[in-house]
């Protein structure tokens, strides 16, 4: 799955979202993709066919 690079804008100066900040900023960047990772390994991301370490069945009530 190819997914798109990560997409950046400072909203307090461009709140039409015109201008991608990421290059100025790959800290960010960085931090973000950390983030995102975690939280894949944790959830699971469908996109790219993985299960997560924190789920559990659908509860039912009988």
């Amino acid at each position: 799955m190819d997914l798109k690079e990560i997409e950046l804008y400072d909203l307090s100066m461009d709140l039409g979202e015109t201008s991608n900040v990421a290059v100025e900023n790959p800290e960010v960047v960085e931090k973000i993709k950390q983030l995102a990772d975690t939280m894949r390994k944790k959830l699971g991301d469908s996109l790219k066919e993985m299960n997560g370490t924190e789920n559990r069945p659908a509860g039912t009530i009988e």
